[in-house]
């Protein structure tokens, strides 16, 4: 049997001559991972084929047997039709509805399995029977009993679903839509509160989990008051929360019972992702149970209105930043607002000043953007850690991933997992060729501390120089190759040193300085000596200055430092301060120029596969003006 979203794919490839997998990317609200593994499937079953990235409709049996269905009446249409033909009768062979029908016996085997989770008909030995209304509990319903806006909007809400979904069903007929056509076989675990949706669940013989919230029902509602609600659903683990909004005006989202609201509130707190369901007739009217929205704003997806609605009208109603989707109902899927992007961010745990800047001007990007949503997580900056939380991030199927994880083993694993799951994948201060980069260019910054050194050492220092130090991350790996070791060559190239080779203290950021090698470097060389400290980061020159300033005069000694802040400032307005200047990177910056690239990356644009931060020479002389 055919699911939704592959008759949905199905339908447009029909429609088209030539179809790319780009365009399916933008009629449907999935991963191209998840679009690719449908894709696998239609092909192996010959309705369509793929030659050269292109998906064309197949010449098969399969397929002509699909489209001869198709034309002659529509799912709905033969459900409709059947239920027609078995009314009033006891048992009807599903040999002899397929003749009726004029079509194959697998193609109403699947009608009869949509009518039977719906609790409409049973099969038996090759015969279906009617079940009558009000059997099992509940009053059955048919697809096409459902207003037209409320069928639309309940298929492109089953189209969000995937399989291992655990999801949240708020009262209303479009949650009871879904109800009665989620795949019972794709362990779909479902929350609700609904006792209407827990008997139409009850009769389709469910297989999946089905969690009822404990509570209080009322004789006027369906709907249950739960109990302990915030303690109930902080158990939960909700991915995709959906709501039937009652009517919307003037910015206020309504919902139809006080029940519905305290509910919606608390699974919507205890969610990972949330989906309004609206129909275009109850937009500009207002209600009497309003829905706290801007709480959540961060979490909501999509807002989901039927296409019965001018565009002009929901510019109009809904604020600019607001996710809105108009859904059509023959599966188009046209955006009324900008897209609203799910990013995956990987950042160390441990920030030290220059990471938090980084990470906060990233967040800060994406809450004025508005259309964002970003999944963090946070490594120890060792390889298991980090590809562990590669690993979470790509089963949330984000349509990009920020690495600013520090840790250089993990680039190819992440690079190789994001090009498998066909996800776009941008690294912040670590390059790799599978990515694109944008940070730190560290020959850049290497050189203007070098040549505004050089020009100290020979305008003040006559061209003497005895001992050059390096504070060096462990392994002196690329980075600090390019942004400090490359600064010991240019000045080694013009300044004759005392001591040919430089002394490497390494220090691991961020941990503690270490003061009895620099200690002991201090104390074995002549104060007279001149002395060139180059540091890598932030803690390198704020957690050695005081020893270096205790045992050495300013006249004699110069630090060179990497990274800038307020703290380092104060050091350089010091009396006789030995820093010569620092090399700033605008950190709190970063967030803009991040996500600018990655929303063209998503959009389809170039991108520059390495794009670098603004870079400025800050010296000691121009803190002191």
């Amino acid at each position: 049997m055919l699911s939704h979203r592959q008759t949905a794919i199905l339908r447009m490839v029909h429609k088209s001559a030539s179809l790319s997998i780009a365009a399916l990317s933008e009629a449907f609200p999935v991963s191209r991972e998840t679009l690719r593994k449908e894709l696998v499937s239609l092909e192996a079953s010959g309705y369509i084929s793929r030659r050269y990235g292109a998906i064309e409709f197949a010449d098969s049996d399969a397929s002509r047997q699909w489209l001869s269905a198709e034309q002659r009446l529509t799912s709905s249409q033969r459900k409709e039709k059947i239920l027609e033909l078995i009314k009033g009768r006891r048992n009807v062979r599903i040999s002899a509805l397929a003749a009726r029908l004029k079509v194959s016996g697998i193609t109403v085997r699947s009608d009869l399995q949509a009518l039977e989770r719906a609790g409409l008909a049973v099969r038996k030995h090759g015969s279906v029977s009617p079940i009558a209304a009000g059997e099992g509990g509940a009053e059955a319903a048919s697809p096409d009993s459902f207003p037209p806006a409320a069928r639309v909007l309940g298929e492109h809400a089953l189209l969000r679903i995937s399989p291992g979904d655990t999801i949240y069903l708020g009262s209303g007929e479009i949650p009871r839509y879904i109800a009665a056509f989620l795949p019972a076989d794709a362990n779909i675990a479902v929350v609700t509160d609904d006792l209407d949706i827990l008997a139409m669940l009850r009769r389709r013989q469910y297989a999946s989990p089905i969690h009822l919230l404990p509570g209080r029902a009322r004789s006027d509602s369906s709907t249950i008051a739960v109990e302990n609600a915030q303690s109930t659903f902080a158990k939960l683990e909700i991915g995709k929360a959906f709501f039937a909004i009652s009517s919307y005006a003037d910015g206020t989202y309504y919902m139809e019972s006080p029940e519905a609201v305290a509910n919606a509130a608390e699974a919507a707190r205890n969610s990972a992702a949330l989906y309004f369901v609206l129909e275009s007739v109850m937009l500009d009217k207002r209600g009497k149970h309003a829905f706290p929205y801007r709480d959540f704003r961060d979490k909501v997806q999509e807002i989901l209105i039927d296409d019965s609605v001018d565009q002009s009208v929901i510019d109009y109603l809904f604020p600019r930043r607001d996710p809105v989707v108009i859904q059509g109902a023959d599966f188009s899927y046209k955006r009324g607002r900008r897209q609203r992007y799910r990013i995956g961010f990987l950042v160390d745990r441990d920030r030290g000043f220059f990471i938090q800047e980084v990470y906060n001007s990233v967040l800060d990007a994406v809450a004025e953007h508005g259309n964002v949503s970003l999944e963090i997580r946070e490594t120890d900056r060792g390889f298991y850690s980090t590809i562990k939380n590669v690993d979470v991030l790509l089963n949330e199927n984000p349509d990009l991933i920020i690495n600013f994880s520090l840790c250089a083993e993990s680039l190819s694993y992440i690079g190789d997992k994001c090009r498998a799951r066909g996800i776009k994948l941008m690294t912040i201060d670590l390059q790799d060729r599978e990515s694109v980069y944008f940070g730190a260019d560290n020959a850049l910054a290497g050189a203007l501390a070098a040549n505004s050194t050089i020009q100290y050492i020979q305008e003040q220092w006559k061209g003497r120089l005895d001992h050059i130090v390096v504070f060096a991350r462990r392994g002196i790996d690329p980075i600090t190759n390019l942004r400090v070791m490359s600064v010991v060559e240019r000045i080694q190239a013009e300044i004759c040193c005392s001591s040919p080779e430089p002394e490497v203290i390494e220090w691991d950021t961020p941990n503690e300085a270490p003061r009895e090698a620099l200690l002991k470097f201090l104390l074995d060389v002549p104060r007279s000596d001149k002395v060139l400290f180059i540091t890598f980061n932030l803690p390198h020159i704020l957690g050695s200055y005081e020893l270096i300033t205790q045992h050495r005069d300013a006249r004699d000694t110069i630090i060179v430092g990497q990274n800038f802040n307020e703290q380092v400032q104060e050091l350089m307005r010091r009396p006789d301060s030995p820093i010569l200047g620092c090399v700033h990177y605008s950190p709190e910056r970063y967030g803009e120029r991040v996500l600018d690239i990655a929303l063209r990356m998503l959009s389809g644009e170039r991108v520059e596969p390495v794009n670098y931060t603004a870079h400025t020479w800050i010296s000691r002389e121009s803190v002191l003006r």
